[in-house]
């Protein structure tokens, strides 16, 4: 009955019919989502999900679904999917919203929610994650724009970025086919969540770039896959260097270039010898792969093949299944008695018995010819044998240059 005494203009300016904060007489007849109420007997007047007096509390705006314009309304982005953790216990009610990265800044009005680096309106709410290592839909509950991995690769999408490595349409973060091979996004024979492991571990700069998406880092025209080994935590340093193989020009140590021991020289097709520029991994959308390219003296673009993740694939001049630029210094033919012999290349190796005694450190590491140049032409272990009919004629000055006998080219 005390309603009566007040004044009509009075009582507009203090009733709230809809408990949410904000006067009938500001709110007036108006309908701001169109759902039928009023926005003054409306607890939520944008419909966005979340209560007009929660809104009024954080800041968000009441009349509009997304206050921060990032495409997710902030119903969505305020409370928190799935149980909360003791790390982060936001978004658990409309007077507690979610702060995904902890930045002070709540979803509804953070630009980017789970602070990746990836604005929240690019990611979207789809959820994108896949089996691990496969391209097989597997949605962890998570949507893109709260999820710091989110096709589940194990790579961090801050990491992978908005790029599309493959050229197949998708952007890395939310990639699961990676170039038709799952997880291998650059078809190299390695997993991309252990070259992401690899990049740690040796502490490289510019990855993804370096590893991830390149099928050759050290651009030797040998594949990453292969010059890694069998052991990821141990990768293969094959001349004992401290410089890996997948990051070493000189995989063996002898003196000569990776890639001019990968591709038989007498083999069809361009020679790394004739590279006049780095090599550089392309993407050749023509044929939807990736391939080696220089540059020769003349400007002339030359093209390699990849090749394989098979040490087959690559030139093993012996065929002893070992290929050329793995096999490390010359070995010497000798006499099977107990004699010091004096060698092609003049290198002496003591012998008993047939049985080499001194090996490498004790006088039968090879001193290379002048000829023995980065070009392809210098001397290699365990072909020794195949050289022996050599060993008359040159002690008799009838050969100059060793030669070498034509090669199997395998790819």
């Amino acid at each position: 009955m005390w309603l009566n005494l007040i004044p009509a203009v009075a009582l507009a300016a203090v009733l709230d019919s809809d408990a949410d904060g904000i006067p009938d007489a500001e709110e007036r007849a108006g309908d701001s989502d169109r759902d039928g109420i009023e926005d003054r007997f409306d607890p939520d007047d944008d419909g966005d999900g979340i209560d007009t007096v929660c809104e009024l509390a954080w800041g968000t705006d009441p009349l509009r679904a997304d206050s921060d314009g990032d495409a997710v309304l902030d119903g969505i982005e305020w409370f928190h999917m799935g149980p909360p953790t003791p790390n982060n216990p936001t978004g658990t009610s409309c007077q507690n919203p979610w702060d995904t990265d902890l930045d002070g800044i709540i979803n509804a009005l953070d630009l980017d929610d789970d602070g990746d680096g990836l604005p929240t309106d690019i990611e979207g709410s789809r959820d994108s994650d896949c089996a691990a290592g496969t391209n097989i839909p597997q949605p962890d509950g998570l949507p893109a724009h709260v999820d710091t991995d989110s096709d589940g690769d194990g790579i961090p999408d801050a990491r992978e970025g908005t790029n599309d490595k493959d050229h197949d349409g998708v952007p890395n973060y939310v990639d699961c086919d990676k170039s038709g091979w799952p997880g291998d996004a650059d078809n190299d024979g390695i997993l991309d969540r252990d070259e992401a492991a690899l990049c740690d571990q040796l502490g490289l700069a510019g990855c993804p770039d370096t590893l991830i998406y390149d099928p050759d880092a050290d651009h030797d025209l040998v594949l990453d896959g292969v010059e890694l080994g069998p052991n990821l935590a141990l990768p293969l340093d094959t001349d004992g260097d401290g410089i890996v193989d997948l990051l070493d020009s000189d995989d063996d140590g002898d003196g000569l270039l990776t890639r001019n021991e990968a591709i038989a020289p007498l083999g069809p097709g361009p020679k790394p010898a004739d590279c006049a520029s780095p090599v550089r991994s392309v993407f050749d959308v023509r044929l939807f792969r990736w391939t080696f390219v220089c540059d020769d003296s003349g400007d002339q673009e030359l093209v390699f093949d990849l090749g394989g993740n098979a040490l087959s694939d690559y030139w093993d001049e012996d065929g002893d299944g070992v290929p050329n630029f793995r096999q490390g210094p010359y070995t010497l033919p000798h006499d099977s008695g107990d004699t010091a012999d004096t060698g092609l290349f003049g290198t002496t190796t003591t012998t008993t018995g047939g049985t080499t005694t001194g090996g490498p450190t004790a006088g039968e590491t090879t001193t290379r010819g002048s000829d023995d140049t980065a070009d392809g032409g210098g001397c290699h272990a365990g072909r020794g044998h195949a050289s022996l009919f050599l060993a008359p004629l040159a002690l008799l000055g009838l050969i100059r240059r060793r030669r070498r006998t034509v090669p199997r080219h395998r790819r």
